[in-house]
């Protein structure tokens, strides 16, 4: 019958085996027990090592020919004589960095003057009221278009202020009345289509479509389309009271009929 072998066993490892020399059979040593005798070895010479260490030249022997060990330099104390000349010596170095070095100004150049001579040209003098645009009408003819322009809008109380001498960016004020907003905005695009269309400049423009007051800047022409509410709140008229009406109509009447269809 087969014997049964336990798993991880084997029989032949601690079997008797012949010396070397007489061939007595001796049974060899376990790993575990070499590994207890190399670790216990490794321990005896650590501890060997670390006890020269704290003896230092136990296992070191003294040669004849050594040198003899150098002393160490000791600085000698000064005295109360030379502490203070060196501390005056400090003093005095620490004054001399603290002094700024004087400036030296330097000599400054003689910028050369250029001579310009100006020629005198004569200025003509215009009068604002006859001064002419691209489309060849005057100042109180171009108004009186807007006024124009505006009443074929139904615009109400037009009016038209002289306002030279008074006001330093325009020479004639065109004010009107809407009823509503709507009438408001055709007015205003009315009268800017129709002075584009008789050669003036797209104006200047201030008051977005749902505005109470919108404003047409023609330069020295400047239109004013205001609501109802807007004209008593703000009272252009007696702003501008010392300012003299002109009469619209009587103006178109003296344009040419090219100019006023």
């Amino acid at each position: 019958m087969a014997q049964k072998r336990t798993p991880g066993f084997n029989p032949n490892k601690f079997s008797l085996k012949s010396t070397a020399k007489g061939g007595a059979k001796a049974r060899t040593e376990s790993p575990a027990k070499t590994r207890k005798d190399s670790a216990a070895k490794l321990r005896a010479d650590a501890a060997e090592e670390k006890a020269k260490k704290k003896t230092p030249g136990a296992g070191v022997k003294k040669s004849a020919t050594a040198k003899p060990e150098k002393k160490k330099y000791t600085k000698r104390p000064l005295t109360a004589a030379e502490k203070a000349a060196k501390l005056a010596d400090r003093k005095a170095v620490r004054a001399l960095l603290r002094e700024k070095p004087e400036k030296v100004e330097k000599p400054r150049k003689e910028k050369k003057v250029r001579a310009v001579t100006v020629k005198e040209s004569p200025i003509e003098v215009v009068e604002p009221a006859r001064r002419k645009s691209a489309s060849g009408l005057n100042t109180f003819q171009r108004a009186a278009t807007a006024a124009r322009l505006a009443d074929d809008r139904k615009a109400v109380d037009i009016l038209l202020l002289d306002v030279r001498g008074l006001c330093n960016f325009a020479d004639v004020f065109v004010i009107c009345t809407a009823t509503n907003r709507i009438q408001l905005n055709a007015i205003a695009e009315n009268v800017a289509m129709g002075l584009k269309k008789a050669g003036e400049k797209t104006p200047l423009q201030d008051g977005h479509r749902n505005a109470n007051w919108s404003v047409l800047d023609f330069g020295d022409v400047i239109v004013h389309v205001m609501s109802s509410e807007a004209r008593t709140f703000y009272r252009l008229e007696k702003l501008w009271g010392d300012a003299k009406e002109l009469n619209w109509q009587e103006i178109l009447m003296t344009m040419p009929k090219a100019a006023n269809s």
